[in-house]
């Protein structure tokens, strides 16, 4: 495969980053900003936005993963791709435990996986594209 032009690894890097920052307003946006509880209906519908992005998010990993090859940019990105996974469980469940059963501990554990691995991510693209300077 081709490499990774400067243009595409900042985009990634850049995509990464905002993924991160949309991680942590919502969470601000749910918490810090007074949302206060939210109904179930609503507390779903969260569950299932995040769950599809964060499964995008890891056919992208995998992706990324064919395309770098080996080395510390592949590494970055299975941190990427565990955060993500993690993130669902904790975060997606949480959710829907507290939707369903009203028990939501786990909640801000898969927030904090999910902006970790976009942090991730963005370490992967960085490290790919400064292996191949």
């Amino acid at each position: 495969m081709p490499p990774m032009t400067g243009p595409a690894a900042l985009a990634l890097i850049y995509a990464a980053l905002n993924a991160a920052c949309a991680v942590a307003l919502g969470a601000w946006a749910a918490h810090g900003l007074g949302g206060g509880e939210a109904g179930a209906a609503a507390m779903v519908g969260t569950a299932a936005r995040y769950q599809m992005w964060h499964a995008l998010a890891l056919i992208a990993v995998v992706l990324l993963m064919r395309r770098m090859g080996s080395g510390s940019a592949v590494r970055f990105c299975g941190v990427a791709g565990g955060c993500f996974a993690a993130g669902q469980v904790f975060f997606v469940g949480g959710l829907l435990a507290a939707a369903f059963a009203s028990i939501g501990w786990p909640t801000p554990i898969g927030g904090m996986l999910f902006i970790a691995g976009w942090l991730a991510l963005a370490g992967s693209v960085l490290a790919a594209w400064r292996a191949r300077a």
